[in-house]
Order: structure tokens, then C-alpha cells, then sequence
């Protein structure tokens, strides 16, 4: 006890402690006690980078190495339940004891949490994901290559769909594929899960930088046919009470729609006609003492009504 405190001392974080005494319980061979403690390196890092590297050699394949690394990257956490679905499409034929006697090993070094009746998984602290960045995410290729695994996890094959979508749109945004996540937030399952503040937030990123052009062009407009069609800019309200960025609904005119010169419809040049926004076909508008309207404005929520272009740039 005296070896292990004096060596404590040069570390004076409380997870240093936890792990030397963790390990020693598993080792388990108290005759060479002394000699195994001072084995220890005094560094936390180090420490933990041992230890990771002696639970993997006692499994093939690298298995632990590959599930440190996506427990790692989830955003919210892996359900517990679902990791063999998750090894065996990331290529690792293990069945549930398998899996049990791998979390078994690891549970020391993991955190257990619920939403929504599922079962998380993620680490216990921040000092393992950094050593597990140093040694086994070295460079962006590996780093975004276990972002796709956990895409193609979440978007084919776990059966949490609201845990998918929020780790969908995460991973998309991480690994800067803008094309993917903005045809994904147009989903009925993105409708369906995503509040239009947090779809706000990820448009915000997908929109054009520059700003819009409202001097020289005139706003977007809507035509009838399209104003009361559901789809285009929502899967639940019809497009002419539904923001054009985001799709929420309104009902009272919130901002118009500009876009800049680089986005810029051109459309006709007659006062007497309009291109609409959606279908992009020409109109005539109506007179003006006409009592039915064939013209709609397209509007932005205020959540989505800034000064920017209401484009998006996917490039």
C-alpha cells in the first residue's frame, strides 16, 4: 500500500489511482505485486494507453481497438443492445457473449446512460478518447472513415430511429458532407424527429455566405398551383405557410425571400408575369382588382430570416 501511495503521489488525479487498482485486481498475482506497481508508468496517458492495449491483446482482431474508436465518435452513445448489429457490419463476426465478454473487460472504462428506454453506451472521461485519438485516429482518413461506419449503423440498420436521426445529422455535419445531410433533413424521418430550431442550426451551416441581394432583384414568389401542394418545403403544411429554408409553419407572413446575384432566378422581364420559386414555370400575375390571388410570397421563419442568401451551397 505504501509503494502504491508513494507512487500516486507524482500523479495526483483520482483516475490514475482507480486504474492502478483496477488493474491489479485483474492481475490478480500478488506475489509479484511490487514489481507490477511499479510497472505502472506515472503518467495518466500513458497509463491508460497500457491498459488499452493490454485488454486488446487478449481479444483478435483488433475488436477492441474497433469499438473504443466508434463508443469515441457517437455523439449521444451507442445502444448496448445494438453492438453486435454494429461489429458485424463494420466486418466482426461476434455474437452476444462475445460482446458481453468484451463489455465486461472494457465496463470499467465506460459509462452507462438511457434515453428514451434505451441503454447508452459512451466513455467514462475524457482522458480515454484523447489517447484514443493519439494512437488510433491518427489522421483524418481513419478519423472520418469510423464517422461512415457509424452512418451506414444508424441510417440502415438500428432500430432507435430518433437516437439515428440526431446521430445521422452529427455525423454528417462532422465529416462536412453537405449534400447528403440536406437531402436527409428533407426525410420524412427528419420531420418527424428534428425540432425546426435544431434544423434551423444545421441549415445555417448549408446556406450561402453571401448576402442577399434585395436592392436589384425582387423576392421569390410561390404560384397557386404549388402554394397549396405539402412536400416540397414540408412533409406536414402546405409550401406557402412553410419556411423556405427549413420548412416550419406559420401562419402570418414572416420575412420575404431574397436571394444573392449568385443564386439570382432570373426571371421575366414583363411586370405582368413571374417565375415561381418551386416549379420554376412562368406566371401571370393578377390584375389588380382580381379578388383571387395566384401569387404567393415565399416566406423565412424567424428563426431562419437573416441577411444571407436563402440558397444553399452543397460544393
Amino acid at each position: 500500500m505504501n509503494l502504491l501511495l508513494e507512487k500516486s503521489s507524482k500523479n495526483k488525479l483520482p483516475l490514475w489511482l482507480n486504474c492502478v487498482c483496477n488493474e491489479l485486481r485483474v492481475f490478480g498475482e500478488f506475489t509479484t505485486i511490487n514489481k507490477q506497481i511499479q510497472d505502472f508508468s506515472s503518467e495518466l496517458s500513458e497509463l491508460i494507453r497500457n491498459i488499452i492495449y493490454r485488454i486488446n491483446s487478449d481479444f483478435s482482431n483488433d475488436i477492441i481497438k474497433e469499438i473504443l474508436c466508434l463508443i469515441h465518435l457517437t455523439r449521444n452513445g451507442i445502444p448496448e443492445n445494438e453492438i453486435p448489429l454494429l461489429l458485424k457490419s463494420c466486418g466482426f463476426d461476434t455474437n452476444r457473449l462475445e460482446c458481453a465478454h468484451i463489455i465486461r473487460n472494457l465496463k470499467f472504462y465506460l459509462k452507462f446512460s438511457y434515453y428514451q428506454n434505451i441503454q447508452l453506451i459512451t466513455l467514462n472521461t475524457n482522458y480515454i478518447g484523447q489517447v484514443i485519438d493519439a494512437e488510433f485516429l491518427p489522421n483524418n482518413q481513419i478519423y472520418y472513415s469510423y464517422h461512415k461506419k457509424l452512418i451506414n449503423f444508424y441510417l440502415n440498420i438500428s432500430k432507435y430511429r430518433l437516437l439515428s436521426c440526431l446521430e445521422l445529422c452529427y455525423h454528417y455535419k462532422i465529416i462536412s458532407d453537405k449534400k447528403q445531410l440536406a437531402e436527409y433533413l428533407k426525410t420524412n424521418e427528419a420531420n418527424m424527429y428534428l425540432n425546426f430550431s435544431y434544423k434551423s442550426f444545421l441549415y445555417k451551416d448549408l446556406r450561402c455566405r453571401f448576402l442577399a441581394n434585395k436592392k436589384t432583384s425582387t423576392n421569390l414568389k410561390i404560384c397557386l398551383y404549388c402554394a397549396n401542394k405539402i412536400g416540397f418545403l414540408s412533409q406536414n403544411s402546405p409550401n406557402k405557410n412553410s419556411c423556405y429554408v427549413c420548412g416550419s409553419f406559420f401562419t402570418v407572413s414572416s420575412k420575404l425571400v431574397y436571394t444573392c446575384i449568385k443564386h439570382s432566378e432570373n426571371g421575366p422581364n414583363s411586370d405582368n408575369l413571374f417565375k415561381c420559386c418551386l416549379c420554376k414555370k412562368i406566371y401571370q400575375k393578377p390584375l389588380s382588382n382580381s379578388k383571387i390571388s395566384t401569387v404567393f410570397d415565399a416566406n423565412l421563419c424567424n428563426l431562419c430570416s437573416d441577411l444571407n442568401c436563402c440558397k444553399l451551397n452543397l460544393e
